[in-house]
């Protein structure tokens, strides 16, 4: 597994689902309270949620990357382009359950304005499906400047956020500072997935408790 990838996956089981349901995301953000949910999330790409880990590969046509399995957990990565802009496409299911789709975008910038280009891009894309967003982080006016948020986000000052709210899960964009990186994340996420980490992690917990 790749040095990038490694850290994309460490960043996702550590901070992104561990936190945006109910953290805010660094000091100057509100917590992510939703509006009332407008449906339901059924799909990711061309793949139903629920669908099991032969279904996903018999589907998904992108570059095959490589499968990263511990335990009951298990995900499939592929590579892809999205909106013009290059992504790692993972699949994270439980117990073979497809709960949970990621876009964890690749490309690199030396001119950090072009990440904010990217996540605005794909912003739109996905106000176009889904409608005007349920949580939309307020950029500070001083921040305005396209050169001043590249810079603020690359020095970890704050992480740009926007979110759909669905009945049974969330859609969340991200881009913030992690590792000394800029990642930027679409997720697409049910409510049980959160849910069944939990149980897993309490098990966990038990097993180690002799």
């Amino acid at each position: 597994m790749n040095k990038y990838l490694k850290n994309v996956l460490l960043f996702i089981f550590i901070y992104f689902m561990a936190s945006y349901y109910l953290k805010p995301m660094n000091e100057n953000s509100d917590s992510l309270k939703f509006k009332s949910p407008k449906g339901k999330l059924t799909k990711f790409r061309n793949v139903t949620f629920g669908m099991s880990v032969k279904q996903i590969k018999a589907l998904e046509t992108s570059e095959f990357i490589e499968r990263y399995k511990v335990g009951n957990e298990e995900i499939l990565v592929y590579s892809g382009n999205i909106n013009n802009s290059n992504c790692n496409i993972l699949y994270y299911f439980i117990n073979n359950k497809f709960l949970c789709g990621i876009y964890a975008f690749v490309d690199y910038h030396e001119n950090k304005e072009l990440y904010i280009v990217d996540f605005f891009n794909v912003s739109d894309k996905l106000v176009e499906k889904y409608g005007d967003p349920d949580y939309d982080l307020k950029i500070p006016t001083d921040l305005t400047n396209p050169n001043k948020l590249a810079d603020a986000v690359s020095s970890g000052l704050i992480d740009l956020t926007i979110g759909w709210n669905f009945t049974n899960g969330k859609i969340l964009e991200i881009l913030k500072k992690e590792n000394n990186k800029i990642v930027h994340l679409v997720s697409y996420t049910l409510n049980e997935f959160k849910n069944k980490l939990d149980k897993l992690d309490k098990l966990n917990k038990s097993k180690n408790e002799f």
